[in-house]
């Protein structure tokens, strides 16, 4: 094999594994216009409309929680951080997850996902052609 190879491969195996772990940054809004937010004490739909975005949800067939919203907790397992992805529902402002053992809880300190939604540009108006005399 010859250097620029070796070279090529040493630099893909050192590449940091964070630039394809999570393609949604915390605290700001990718190209993808979603991002993660600190809920700090509110719902997720409160949160988001604060960054004049919507809360990332999926409707519910239980007539009792029509919507939920996704979150996500940071939580340490074994001297690692590592995140568990949740649900926060309406009338909490809670993230309630499952871990690796199915158990379920709930944590008061999480981030909801916030999506803007794309703007929609005005229909280009025809141009008027000239008729023929």
């Amino acid at each position: 094999m010859n250097r620029a190879a070796v070279l090529l491969c040493a630099l893909v195996a050192l590449a940091p594994v964070s630039a394809v772990a999570e393609p949604i940054p915390n605290g700001s809004f990718a190209t993808q216009n979603a991002g993660w937010f600190d809920a700090k004490g509110l719902t997720c739909p409160k949160l988001c409309m604060r960054q004049q975005a919507v809360a990332e949800k999926e409707k519910n067939t239980d007539p009792v929680v029509s919507e939920s919203y996704v979150c996500k907790v940071r939580k340490a397992d074994q001297g690692k951080y590592l995140w568990l992805f949740g649900t926060q529902f309406a009338t909490r402002p809670a993230c309630y997850t499952t871990d690796r053992d199915l158990k379920g809880e709930y944590s008061d300190v999480f981030y909801c996902l916030c999506v803007r939604p794309k703007v929609r540009l005005a229909p280009k108006t025809p141009v008027p052609q000239m008729q023929p005399r």
